[in-house]
């Protein structure tokens, strides 16, 4: 790598030699590489930021990991931030499933954000969803709360 690099931590020591390995190879050539972990974007910064070192009390790491799941469904920072009361209330967590229902109390709450014009996704979400039901606003909050409980349950 034509560089020094004084490393202090023994941990990042021990590692150098395998990324200057996996490293090595690409150097020169016009291949994309990533650090072995990074944060790429918005959403992966937000997630480790607001769900990863949350200090919510009653996340433990699979809650942390379901609450992962919960943001990815849709990936809108704000429309988390309606959902998180819910997730931060012990009670939720015995049947997380169930609060993303076509009435449960995440569902309704989802509800309320979206008829206040909260956007429910990402461009990356952009699709044409399922018609359930005939408001559009509704139409499209249950399609993301299904989408939701589709990734708990495969959590």
């Amino acid at each position: 790598l034509n560089k020094t690099i004084e490393l202090k931590d023994p941990v990042a020591c021990d590692m150098w030699q395998h990324f200057e390995a996996w490293v090595k190879p690409n150097l020169g050539k016009r291949e994309k590489w990533m650090p072995f972990h990074t944060v790429l974007g918005a959403h992966e910064l937000f997630a480790v930021q607001d769900i990863h070192h949350s200090g919510v009390p009653c996340w433990d790491d699979k809650r942390r990991f379901l609450a992962l799941f919960v943001f990815r469904a849709h990936c809108r920072r704000d429309l988390f931030a309606a959902q998180r009361p819910h997730l931060e209330r012990e009670d939720f967590w015995a049947d997380p499933i169930q609060q993303f229902a076509d009435d449960g109390g995440v569902t309704r709450a989802m509800l309320d954000y979206r008829s206040a014009g909260g956007s429910m996704c990402t461009a990356a979400f952009r699709c044409i969803p399922a018609r359930l039901v005939h408001d559009d606003d509704e139409n499209l909050v249950l399609n993301v709360a299904r989408r939701t409980r589709t990734l708990l349950e495969v959590a």
